[in-house]
């Protein structure tokens, strides 16, 4: 057999790879007997095959290690300020309490300086539509929140002292033709509107003669009532003719006629049975029927539909 010429095949080596070529201008995969084979060259790779599979390993048994999670710590909210945790009560006496320290305390003294409570008498409208109505009549002001103490009485807390202050200069307010009481409130306060004596509500006096229409005639005749502020614009104006219009400051305790009596100018007495306030009889409006002044109107509303 005649002997081949070229270089012996080189065997390779443990931990050698693939060599590449060192001439680029190599096109074919075939080579000549007569034309040495280009040395290939592979660079090894760095990276184990098993890398990262120990990290998942280790990952899998931390997560072995971690003791399942509560229903509360799943469902609960992570902020710090809002998580709670169990502190040991301490004896006294026989006792367990819970005793607290100045650590404990938070310091309340001026947090309320700008807050103040309203109370809507015979209403009781939903909480966005009092939100609307505050920000609507004090809107010159910033306020920061307002929300619902209890039935008819909200909590309004501006930004500023100042601007709480402001408002508390009138005592009284509107909402719907019903008197709204404001007063300065903080937790603990006492809000008793029972013992109110001077709120101011507007007595429609329907089909009385415009003779009587007088700033002294009403005057007198609101002074059965209670006591006489003034009458609105169209009364004095004469432009509504249906009815006279008045405002009367009265008392929650007291007892409301349901009807006045009262002798005119040529000695004769006449007897008006229709006192009304926003289309419900004043007589209705006692201590303990200012929610029930708004039951009947909603009544008579709906007969009316």
């Amino acid at each position: 057999m005649p002997r081949r010429r070229g270089r012996p095949k080189k065997s390779a080596s443990p931990g050698h790879g693939v060599q590449t070529p060192r001439n680029s201008n190599v096109s074919s995969t075939k080579v000549s007997p007569d034309k040495e084979v280009p040395e290939l060259e592979v660079q090894q790779s760095s990276a184990k095959p098993n890398d990262g599979i120990g990290d998942l390993l280790n990952l899998d048994l931390k997560n072995d290690k971690e003791p399942p999670k509560t229903y509360a710590s799943v469902v609960g909210n992570p902020d710090d300020e809002l998580k709670l945790k169990f502190i040991p009560a301490t004896e006294l006496n026989v006792n367990l309490v819970a005793k607290f320290t100045q650590e404990d305390i938070i310091e309340t003294a001026t947090y309320w300086d700008a807050t103040l409570v309203c109370c809507i008498l015979g209403a009781n409208p939903p909480l966005e539509v009092v939100k609307g109505f505050i920000n609507r009549i004090w809107k010159e002001y910033e306020i920061e929140e307002v929300s619902l103490l209890k039935e008819g009485q909200f909590i309004v807390m501006f930004k500023k002292s100042e601007d709480r202050d402001n408002v508390l200069k009138w005592k009284y307010y509107y909402f719907d033709n019903k008197p709204v009481w404001v007063q300065k409130w903080y937790p603990g306060v006492k809000v008793n509107v029972d013992t109110l004596d001077d709120i101011p509500i507007w007595i429609q006096l329907p089909d009385l003669d415009m003779k009587f229409w007088s700033l002294t005639g009403l005057s007198k005749l609101g002074s059965l009532v209670g006591k006489p502020v003034k009458r609105d614009r169209a009364t004095a104006k004469k432009t509504k003719y249906s009815y006279a219009r008045i405002q009367v400051e009265v008392k929650v305790q007291q007892e409301f006629p349901k009807e006045i009596k009262f002798v005119d100018e040529g000695d004769r007495v006449i007897t008006h049975n229709r006192l009304y306030m926003n289309g419900t009889p004043v007589f209705v409006l006692t201590a303990k029927s200012w929610s029930t002044c708004r039951r009947i109107a909603r009544e008579r509303k709906a007969k009316r539909m």
